[in-house]
């Protein structure tokens, strides 16, 4: 737990140490709670005006991006739906197709 708290200090010149930002480097710099920002983001309804404008600002500033692989890992769910084709007409390779003869031959 301390390692994580050490990733999201501050430098001296006010951006957070991580290259990248998070969500906890946005409510800082806003000055709001890590709730508020997720609300902006998710139900910027919930939000007054003058707090999403704040959060939008400070999303600006630091260059956040929502972090697809987090999100899902956290949500448990990646809403990716997995395909798998089989194609039983291709049994036989290119070469035995190119060349039926010689593969008659090897049967016989």
């Amino acid at each position: 737990m301390a390692q994580s708290r050490a990733r999201t200090r501050l430098a001296d010149d006010g951006h957070s140490e991580r290259s990248v930002p998070r969500i906890q480097d946005v409510a800082r710099r806003a000055g709001v709670a890590i709730g508020t920002v997720s609300n902006v983001l998710n139900n910027p309804g919930l939000v007054a005006e003058q707090t999403r404008l704040k959060v939008e600002a400070a999303i600006a500033e630091l260059g956040f991006v929502r972090n697809s692989a987090a999100r899902a890992l956290a949500a448990r769910r990646t809403d990716t739906v997995g395909l798998v084709l089989i194609d039983i007409g291709t049994r036989c390779s290119s070469t035995s197709r190119a060349e039926p003869s010689r593969r008659q031959d090897k049967l016989n």
